[in-house]
């Protein structure tokens, strides 16, 4: 279901603290990212992350849709089935301060 046209608080989505913002719809499409002066948690407060959160990317023919995996140079498309395997690997292969930030 597609939200009239308006502008609609949200939060932000461009790194893990999720400030409020506000984000404009247009004909079903988000247009503009802005910050929120009444968000309790930012109060306003937006980083240039946010600033420049690039809508049209979002809408963009080059926007990857699906799990991808390079195999150098090469990079090309994989059901995401047969690559969890391959990271839940790849992580437990871990060793060191690294293997501590994994939970396999």
């Amino acid at each position: 279901m597609t939200k009239p046209d308006g502008t609609y608080p949200s939060t932000c989505w461009e790194c893990s603290t999720r400030c409020g913002s506000l984000v404009t719809l247009e004909n079903g499409h988000v247009t503009k990212v802005g910050p929120n002066k009444d968000h309790p948690g930012s109060k306003g407060a937006f980083c240039v992350k946010g600033i420049r959160a690039l809508p049209e990317l979002t809408y963009s023919e080059n926007r990857i849709r699906s799990p991808m995996r390079r195999v150098f140079p090469a990079t090309h498309q994989i059901l995401l089935r047969r690559i969890m395997p391959i990271i839940r690997n790849a992580l437990k292969a871990m060793q060191g301060p690294q293997r501590a930030a994994t939970r396999v």
